[in-house]
């Protein structure tokens, strides 16, 4: 009896493990989904200001590189506040601890995630952790916060560069760790219509007004672009990851039910055979 209550246990156990990650695996599946829609509306968005940005490049400004090595750079790591991301993590801050171990000066870290913070805290490496929490009410807002952030500190040359670094994984796909420079703005776009079109094209006020306009806000749209992205590469991995647990408890559960069966007939079996033995050694 001792041993049919401990498989029943630990059936009832697992069961309750079987509907936690099966309640995290459609949790995910819903906020992948919603996530997908944002990205899909804000891209076009970005590659708009994108578009405009890259018809008055031409003209000097403040984001020009700034080429003293004796500046720091300012690294971002992306990485999540819950576990269940496998290697997500655990990749994103290895590659940036290997990256900041390279410096010739010492960067500063500002990650984005708890679990970045715990695992830098952990190495003994000192981080800004204002902005480790974006908040579950408005994270664009506390995004733009920080990016203009970022952006006043790269105007005041506190920094020599800022980079964003984070992974990138799609559904059926290898995991990928990118590190996306935030600042000095770089883009890589054909911009033959703009030439076409510049011309034509009637700025107001102004050009150089416009540009200064541009800036912040091109920043600001570029850190939650890579925000979206880092969000829906760790609820495709959770996702993944939560099939397998709940596959993995089916399996257990099924394999527990036979031997509950297998352990309850042997004892059955065996008080039969006791009664059959006394009821012979009556008669």
């Amino acid at each position: 009896m001792a041993k049919t209550r401990k498989i029943l246990n630990r059936i009832q156990s697992i069961k309750s493990t079987r509907q936690i990650t099966q309640a995290m695996k459609l949790v995910s599946f819903a906020k992948l989904s919603r996530l997908k829609n944002q990205q899909d509306r804000t891209l076009p968005y970005v590659n708009a200001h994108i578009d405009l940005w890259n018809q008055i490049s031409s003209l000097k400004s403040t984001n020009s590189s700034i080429s003293n090595d004796s500046i720091p750079k300012l690294l971002i790591p992306i990485t999540t506040n819950q576990g269940l991301c496998a290697t997500l993590n655990q990749v994103v801050c290895k590659h940036t601890l290997k990256y900041y171990q390279q410096q010739k000066v010492e960067p500063l870290i500002i990650p984005i995630g708890r679990k970045g913070l715990e695992f830098f805290q952990r190495n003994n490496i000192s981080c800004n952790s204002k902005y480790v929490s974006l908040g579950k009410q408005e994270p664009r807002k506390t995004l733009h916060e920080f990016a203009s952030f970022c952006y006043r500190e790269f105007l005041q040359k506190k920094y020599s560069r800022i980079e964003v670094i984070y992974q990138s994984k799609k559904l059926g796909s290898a995991e990928t760790v990118k590190r996306e420079q935030l600042l000095p703005l770089t883009f890589s776009y054909n911009n033959n219509r703009g030439k076409n079109k510049e011309d034509y094209t009637i700025y107001e006020p102004n050009k150089e007004e416009l540009f200064t306009y541009l800036l912040p806000k091109i920043v600001s749209l570029k850190l939650y672009k890579l925000w979206l992205e880092a969000l829906i590469s760790e609820h495709g991995t959770r996702i993944i990851l939560t099939s397998k647990a709940t596959d993995n408890a089916d399996r257990l559960l099924k394999e527990l039910k036979i031997a509950y069966n297998k352990t309850r007939q042997a004892i059955v079996t065996a008080e039969l055979s006791e009664i059959i033995a006394g009821t012979e050694i009556n008669n």
